[in-house]
């Protein structure tokens, strides 16, 4: 569907792991997007369709542990 780059956390030059996934509701015509990071910290996203960055699709996404 899209191209989802995930970077790395702040203060790490290492591309972060994680998995992403995409779903197309036809009725309402929107795309979810769920990513989901082994541990907490701050992530850069950037969302794109076709090379062409969507609007807000870039981003920062904060994961917090459940402590």
């Amino acid at each position: 569907m899209g191209d989802v780059c995930v970077g790395s956390q702040v203060g790490s030059t290492e591309r972060a792991d994680c998995s992403v996934s995409l779903d197309y509701d036809e009725l309402t015509q929107r795309v979810g997007l769920s990513v989901c990071f082994p541990t907490e910290g701050c992530y850069h996203v950037n969302v794109a369709y076709r090379g062409v960055q969507l609007n807000n699709g870039d981003f920062d996404i904060v994961v917090l542990s459940s402590k």
